[in-house]
């Protein structure tokens, strides 16, 4: 049975993928949480481009303009908020967001395989899940869901 190199690198993809997606949620508060999401973009970047021959083609969808759009409005509700702090640290994070989205839009725009980047945001969310209950206890969980 043979492996074609590209097979095995859409597979490190999507595991970088998970990897990604998981540490959204584990390692948000953490201060070098920032920096695994940007390595872990930038290595999907670099493999897609070993994939693609250094080819990657850039294109500016609707979801650019809308989430900058998004960003801007955050940052400026700064202006207004009663805690404009945090108001400004929301389009912080909005903004380390949208660069690790476009930075993956680059590969999953090109392969058109929605159903990949769907079964890797599956997979993360049964990591959060099960790390989820690892961490607080199910015990904790329960409880507080009986208080909503």
């Amino acid at each position: 049975m043979k492996i074609s190199v590209s097979s095995l690198l859409e597979k490190l993809i999507w595991l970088l993928t998970v990897f990604l997606f998981t540490t959204f949620l584990v390692f948000d508060q953490e201060r070098w949480g920032k920096y695994a999401f940007f390595g872990a973009s930038l290595l999907i970047v670099f493999l897609s481009a070993v994939i693609y021959r250094g080819i990657l083609r850039i294109r500016l969808q609707p979801f650019h303009f809308f989430m900058a759009f998004f960003i801007v409005f955050t940052a400026m509700s700064s202006l207004w908020a009663m805690n404009s702090a945090d108001a400004f640290n929301k389009s912080v994070t909005l903004l380390q967001l949208f660069g690790c989205a476009s930075l993956l839009y680059l590969h999953y725009d090109r392969s058109g395989n929605i159903l990949s980047l769907l079964s890797a945001v599956k997979w993360a969310g049964y990591l959060v899940a099960v790390y989820s209950i690892t961490f607080y206890g199910l015990d904790q969980m329960l409880a507080s869901a009986q208080d909503i």
